[in-house]
């Protein structure tokens, strides 16, 4: 039936026609922002140093990084393009900027802001039509402070940095100004025709097992009606973002609050992730606290500096999370977003008890979660804004419920599970490789449940519920954010020279052995010998062997994956972990099977596995994490011993201390340069020659090995913080 060839004419057509159309609508999207020429002088003069697109005005002072461009100082820029105005009337513009700049509007000059000064804001009205209006800025930097700011307040609305989405580096022809005016109604309607049309056939197939003339009629089916309904909500989210969306930092990792903070206060969908870990390198950082503080963030995805040539830029910061803590600030304020990833990661502690409780046992349960909770680095996340936590609840989540419905018929769990799998990609868009393990339990099920006639209708239907749990949880929402990011809702998250790693020999040993050697930190002896009976046990009995694949699978599938990146750190296989521990509560499970030959050994096994279940909380004492208030007393200390005024380079677990530390007079940079050094030893004279006092917390591997090449240049002397285990130096005398 599959194979029907009305059936492959149909589908292929159809594929094709929604496919061709939406590509086209894609390559006729004209690029926003507008063309940036950097002079290595005042006078826009010669050849510019460096031309790209800058999707806004929005420049800061100019790092160390750039000083391959143009100097610090004595340096020009003209940005030129076009402005979409998007009706008649009374606009406010202005430029904050040191030293002078001027805004020219249709070759006419309505700002000038020229001169040497600080900074100095200057705005003037001017009323304009609706369309295209040719745009000109000039600015030009002498010596000390730099920086400019572009600034617009349409009628009726607030004062605001003028946004991307109006700005173009070249003047767009009408069919695709005309496609950028309306695509958002274009790509909704036609995602919600794809999961309509979707929807009817596979009611189709359900009823008749193929497609023919007389299949396809209008029928009464409630599949295409929630199609039509996604279609509408999508629509309606997106002019809600096309209309208010304001541009932020989110700087890793306390920018997940400011951002959550906006989400809070301007609306759930109002925020628009825009230029995320280098604001220095792409000019959008709209949230200093001021002109003068100095705030300075090391991306650890490397290619945000190597594409920086080009004038590319990566994003790989999903929505969910920030959405999700934006719920609890909204309700109970700021604070309650430090105790919002305790209370979730308690929660799923609960569920994990109880779900292995009820299916292995309390012992089991206990030894599962107890062991899981006092890994360290979930500990240290625990306190940390970012979204390992979530991610590593709601993956888990979707395939433990996937896996309940191995052996029981019903398909509600595949809806639940595809809407926990689809919001498990808005945290982290790589918990979409949980496909693969999820992929292999849909195979088991319906082998073992259904008969061959009838499996693939209940493919079908179980498939389409999944997908629609997933669309209407994570695809659309992600999309939308895509869209509205990028104007493309198909962005691809990832450079397309990452990739060609997958051909590296080198890259594999390194990134396996980078892994392998983490596991083996990461769990002591007693969990390495657990893990390796628990494999084997779970491989051998039939009851847990689809759980072990799974498990296996999912593992895999992050290893692999993560090898690739330049930028790697243990915590992005922590989805995959919870896995790595049910295997220990399968060794557990097995050893109590084994005793229950006798009452003896009964209480004997019983009491050895109470007794592993409790031994990972005798090690919560050999580190610093797990509780907020713990790291809020650390976070005092770090503050009166640097001053409250310090450059502090650190890495990922000191940042609760980053967190709990945030104050306007607190500069913190996190340093990762993958072979930088040259970068890090700028950034440091550069600092230390504008009077900062520069510490380093030494709490990685990553930050150990940068620091021997500091201290080969610099001196150094050891701090001695009361409680903080982790090694601190601060950078002694002027250079």
């Amino acid at each position: 039936m599959w194979m029907h060839p009305k059936n492959l004419a149909f589908t292929s057509f159809l594929w094709i026609l929604i496919t061709g159309f939406m590509g086209g609508v894609f390559l006729l999207s004209p690029q926003r922002g507008l063309t940036g020429r950097y002079y290595a002088n005042t006078n826009w003069s010669g050849e510019p140093m460096l031309v790209r697109i800058d999707p806004q005005i929005q420049l800061s002072d100019v790092p160390p990084t750039q000083q391959n461009f143009f100097n610090q100082d004595y340096f020009s820029v003209a940005w030129e393009g076009f402005v979409d105005i998007p009706k008649e009337g009374n606009y406010i513009w202005s430029t904050r900027s040191d030293d002078g700049s001027w805004l020219y509007i249709d070759g006419k000059l309505v700002v000038n802001n020229g001169g040497n000064h600080s900074f100095q804001e200057v705005a003037r009205a001017l009323t304009l039509s609706k369309g295209l209006h040719s745009i000109k800025v000039l600015y030009f930097e002498g010596v000390r402070q730099a920086g400019i700011k572009w600034f617009w307040k349409p009628p009726g609305k607030e004062k605001e940095p003028v946004p991307a989405r109006i700005l173009f580096p070249y003047r767009p022809s009408a069919g695709s100004l005309l496609v950028r005016r309306s695509f958002p109604y274009l790509w909704v309607s036609l995602i919600g025709t794809w999961v309509g049309v979707g929807s009817y056939l596979t009611y189709v197939l359900y009823q008749k097992g193929y497609f023919t003339t007389k299949n396809l009629k209008p029928v009464p089916y409630r599949p295409a009606l929630i199609g039509l309904f996604l279609a509408c909500l999508s629509f309606y989210l997106s002019q809600i973002l096309k209309n208010n969306s304001v541009s932020i930092l989110p700087g890793d990792p306390f920018g997940y609050v400011q951002m959550a903070e906006l989400m809070a206060e301007k609306g759930l969908f109002n925020t628009m992730l825009y230029d995320p870990l280098i604001p220095e390198l792409y000019n959008a950082y709209q949230n200093r606290p001021e002109d003068k503080a100095f705030l300075l963030f090391f991306s650890p995805h490397m290619y945000y500096v190597h594409d920086f040539q080009k004038g590319v830029l990566y994003n790989q910061y999903p929505p969910g999370f920030p959405f999700l803590l934006s719920l609890f600030i909204r309700a109970g304020g700021r604070d309650t977003a430090f105790y919002t990833l305790p209370a979730l990661n308690g929660l799923f502690l609960l569920f994990m008890f109880g779900y292995f409780s009820i299916k292995y046992g309390g012992l089991i349960g206990l030894l599962i979660t107890n062991h899981f909770a006092s890994l360290p680095l979930v500990c240290f996340l625990t306190v940390l804004p970012m979204s390992d936590i979530p991610s590593v609840a709601f993956t888990t989540s979707a395939l433990l419920i996937l896996y309940s419905a191995l052996h029981q018929p019903g398909s509600w769990r595949f809806l639940v599970s595809g809407a926990l799998f689809g919001f498990s990609i808005t945290l982290r868009y790589t918990n979409a490789l949980a496909a693969v393990p999820i992929l292999y339990l849909f195979l088991v099920r319906h082998k073992n449940l259904y008969p061959e006639p009838d499996r693939r209708r209940r493919v079908l239907i179980d498939l389409a519920l999944f997908a629609l749990g997933g669309l209407g949880f994570g695809g659309i929402p992600l999309m939308i954010y895509q869209y509205h990011l990028h104007g493309n809702p198909f962005r691809s998250t990832y450079p397309d020279t990452e990739a060609m790693r997958i051909f590296l020999l080198e890259n594999w040993k390194t990134g396996t052995s980078f892994y392998l050697r983490s596991l083996s930190v990461a769990l002591d002896p007693l969990q390495k010998a657990l893990l390796g009976g628990g494999l084997i046990a779970g491989l051998l009995n039939k009851k847990s062997r689809d759980l072990t694949i799974a498990g296996l699978l999912l593992f895999v599938a992050f290893l692999v994956f993560h090898i690739f990146p330049v930028y790697r750190h243990e915590r992005y296989l922590l989805p995959a972990f919870p896995f790595l521990f049910i295997l220990m509560g399968l060794a557990g499970y097995s050893l109590l099977q084994f005793s229950r030959r006798s009452r003896s050994l009964t209480a004997i096994g019983s009491l050895l596995i109470l007794t592993l279940a409790l031994y990972p909380l005798l090690q919560l004492r050999q580190f610093h994490g797990g509780t907020g208030w713990f790291h809020r007393m650390l976070a005092e200390r770090v503050k009166q011993a640097t001053e409250e005024n310090a450059v502090i380079f650190c890495e990922d677990e000191s940042g609760p201390l980053k967190l709990y530390a945030d104050r306007r007079t607190y500069k913190i940079a996190w340093l990762y340069t993958d072979r930088k050094e040259d970068i890090l030893e700028q950034t440091v004279r550069y600092l230390a020659k504008n009077r900062y006092p520069v510490y380093v917390m030494l709490d990685t591997l990553g930050s150990g090995m940068m620091f021997k090449l500091l201290e080969a240049k610099f001196s150094f002397e050891r701090m001695n913080i009361p409680g903080l285990k982790i090694p601190m130096y601060k950078l002694k005398g002027e250079l």
